[in-house]
């Protein structure tokens, strides 16, 4: 829901081309958070997002005429580079998953193993 607000609010100003890459990053940024928040405590929800921005930042350019690499998620239009989208949304997926496995629903899991 925040991200989808968040979207139409910035619609208003930003052109197109970097709407784009912002709806293809914002699933990706949110599934870390969920990973983060469920594995750290949801006070530090914010950490795997920021080593995760210091990796892309320090090692995401770094292909042919310094273009992105196909796992940065954070600066490739869907268009152009959809494994960039998929990648973004395989993080949102994760994250959703790591946030319903709650700790009864893994102790029912584990009973069935």
């Amino acid at each position: 829901m925040s991200m989808v607000l968040f979207l139409s609010v910035s619609a208003v100003e930003i052109e197109g081309r970097i709407l784009e890459i912002m709806a293809v990053a914002l699933p990706g940024w949110t599934g870390l958070g969920l990973v983060s928040g469920r594995l750290l405590g949801w006070r530090q929800s914010w950490g795997l997002p920021a080593v995760v921005l210091c990796a892309l930042t320090y090692w995401g350019a770094g292909g042919v005429d310094d273009t992105h690499l196909w796992w940065d998620f954070t600066v490739q239009p869907a268009r152009a580079h959809p494994t960039g989208l998929a990648v973004s949304l395989a993080l949102l997926a994760m994250g959703l998953g790591v946030y319903a496995i709650t700790p009864w629903r893994l102790r029912t899991l584990l009973k069935w193993s």
